[in-house]
């Protein structure tokens, strides 16, 4: 028998604000597979609704920026699509999902039931005591990943960023 191979999306959000009335404004994914990085999906979104005035100096997309994308009924089945009962990835995933879930509920949808892995518990976990903060920056620091990229918070950007660090945790035994 061929063993099977164990895939994994990465996957973040942008959002107009954290509470549950929120909408996300992007989404981007990075599948793993067996510790291999492979293919990724990424769209904006238009939330019909204000970003808030922190949640746009964290990701910089503005109303205008988003006007003009699909609404999050308009992406959902690309959504699915590509994470397709994998093993969902965050740093702190419990925002990611809450707020996807969200999103899912108010369509009607049920909300996803796949299985999570969280690097930003992962590290609480296994790195207490080494003197560092777990933010995804500060751990970006901790392996030696280069985030000279991350200007801003960006879906995409924030994912590959994640992706690297889930591989070095995982290479270390954090996860």
């Amino acid at each position: 028998m061929i063993p099977s191979k164990r895939r994994i999306v990465a996957l973040d959000t942008e959002t107009t604000g954290t509470s549950n009335e929120d909408k996300i404004v992007e989404i981007a994914c990075i599948e793993v597979i067996d510790g291999v990085i492979g293919n990724s999906w990424q769209t904006l979104i238009n939330p019909k609704r204000e970003v808030s005035a922190g949640a746009l100096r964290v990701h910089g997309l503005t109303n205008e920026i988003l006007e003009g994308q699909p609404t999050f009924d308009g992406v959902v089945d690309d959504l699915n699509l590509f994470i397709d009962g994998s093993t969902i990835l965050a740093h702190n995933i419990s925002f990611d999902m809450r707020m996807l879930n969200n999103e899912y509920i108010a369509l009607g949808m049920e909300p996803l039931r796949n299985q999570t892995l969280c690097t930003l518990a992962a590290a609480r976990k296994t790195l207490r005591g080494e003197g560092i903060r777990f933010s995804l920056d500060s751990l970006c620091d901790y392996f030696e990943i280069d985030r000279t990229e991350r200007v801003i918070h960006g879906a995409l950007v924030d994912t590959n960023l994640l992706v690297q660090v889930y591989i070095k945790m995982s290479a270390a035994g954090h996860i």
